[in-house]
């Protein structure tokens, strides 16, 4: 899609293997933090200095997705995870794109805002080293992990469309009853297995933790997360180069 950052795969290996093992304030270049000097409870801080100051591209609010990489529209996802025995766990939910009634009734999911940002997405890890909410300026000292090329599995893909399909349901409802104003009630949250909305007024559509849970836990085993990684290999890759030796035409 045009508009978007272009980076080939290398240029974004480069880029985020030389971010690892640092915090986000070494990593700043482009100065994002002074945000957070000026406001304090600034959100999502940690996902604008990846952005921004890591892959060098300027803010966006388009409800597409950030970058494309080697010709595939990518989103990309910074989210934080703790520490525990044995390994990390995720930090809270992914939020992923607003839930825009005006769109949802017309939508099918294969070619759907939420699907168009789910299907290929760039997830950076950091290390939220605090057991407590702490300003945002606090954020400069914690650490990048690592990240991942992730591609939702097929099964996961039915029951995340599954998720998406109740709802669409629950908006035709509220729209079906006369009400212009969408709220969608806490209730269909035990409908859904994958995802969930929130807040209830102007919600978005989010990853439970749960899920992101398990996408740490693939990502940052013990046994993944020594860098440069070899493993963060984006799998919509068109085409891969050959292996060294490999047999010529």
């Amino acid at each position: 899609m045009s508009g978007h950052p272009t980076f080939t795969y290398e240029e974004i290996r480069s880029l985020l293997n030389a971010a690892m093992g640092r915090t986000l304030g070494e990593v700043d270049a482009a100065n994002v933090f002074k945000v957070a000097l000026e406001h304090p409870k600034v959100t999502g801080i940690a996902g604008m200095v990846v952005e921004q100051s890591v892959l060098g591209y300027p803010p966006d609010v388009r409800q597409e997705c950030d970058i494309s990489v080697d010709g595939t529209d990518v989103e990309v996802k910074t989210t934080g995870v703790r520490r525990e025995k044995g390994g990390y766990s995720a930090k809270e939910p992914m939020s992923i794109t607003a839930v825009s009634p005006d769109a949802i009734v017309r939508e099918e999911f294969p070619t759907s805002h939420l699907w168009r940002k789910l299907e290929h997405m760039l997830v950076v890890y950091y290390l939220y080293g605090a057991d407590r909410a702490v300003p945002a300026i606090r954020y400069a000292d914690f650490l990048l992990l690592g990240y991942d090329f992730y591609e939702v599995p097929e099964e996961d893909r039915r029951i995340i469309r599954n998720d998406w399909e109740v709802v669409k349901a629950c908006v035709i409802r509220i729209r079906a009853s006369g009400e212009e104003r969408v709220r969608l009630p806490h209730e269909i949250r035990r409908d859904m297995m994958y995802l969930d909305t929130a807040p209830k007024d102007r919600p978005r559509f989010r990853l439970k933790r749960s899920y992101v849970d398990s996408m740490v836990k693939r990502r940052l085993s013990p046994a993944r997360t020594r860098w440069p990684p070899s493993t963060a290999t984006p799998p919509w890759t068109p085409s891969a180069p050959p292996s060294p030796g490999g047999s010529g035409a």
